[in-house]
């Protein structure tokens, strides 16, 4: 009988300890699942925004600059407007990674041609940014990066990056996730 009353105790102390391992371990295990579903999220983010980057970089490549020589959506024509459009293409192949609304990203657009003459065959940048406050705005310049190609090589420069939250239940942690695009331009001009 005493038997019985230490049998039915060590179970009930092997539950209890059960129970405390399963307290210690399960936030750790949550952590972990949740880190993975994030690391998903963001993992699919760069596949969408890198083939976005790849589609525009093609797409701007076959595309004329002199093909906007009447005013254009933005009231400009010419080159900014080329640069506008191909910007619009990267938003456009990225499902919503890249809307205007979503905070931290930011694409650069170039038309790169260092030997030009003409007003639509020169070096031309073009960036388009949402800040982490949702405020927008558009800043000129010359290439997005450099890429090592031979100065007189006319290209299309395609430079993406947004921010993309990592979590894990108490931890959260900070991604820029950035994809490149260099595509020989292919149209003429």
């Amino acid at each position: 009988m005493n038997t019985e009353r230490e049998d039915r105790s060590r179970i009930s102390g092997e539950r209890g300890v059960a129970l405390v391992e399963f307290a210690l371990i399960f936030p750790i295990f949550m952590t972990i699942v949740l880190g993975m579903f994030s690391g998903g999220q963001s993992y699919n983010r760069k596949v969408s925004i890198t083939n976005a980057t790849g589609e525009a970089s093609r797409y701007g490549a076959t595309l004329a600059p002199t093909t906007f020589t009447a005013p254009f959506a933005y009231g400009t024509h010419g080159l900014d407007d080329w640069l506008r459009a191909v910007a619009g293409a990267v938003e456009q192949n990225a499902d919503g990674d890249l809307a205007l609304g979503v905070a931290g990203r930011s694409i650069c657009v170039a038309y790169v041609h260092p030997n030009g003459t003409t007003l639509n065959d020169k070096t031309h940048k073009f960036v388009r940014t949402t800040s982490q406050a949702g405020t927008s705005s558009e800043l000129p310049g010359d290439e997005c990066f450099s890429d090592g190609r031979p100065p007189t090589e006319r290209r299309v420069q395609i430079l993406v990056r947004r921010s993309s939250p990592l979590e894990a239940l108490f931890v959260k942690f900070p991604v820029t996730l950035t994809s490149r695009s260099v595509t020989r331009f292919e149209a003429t001009s």
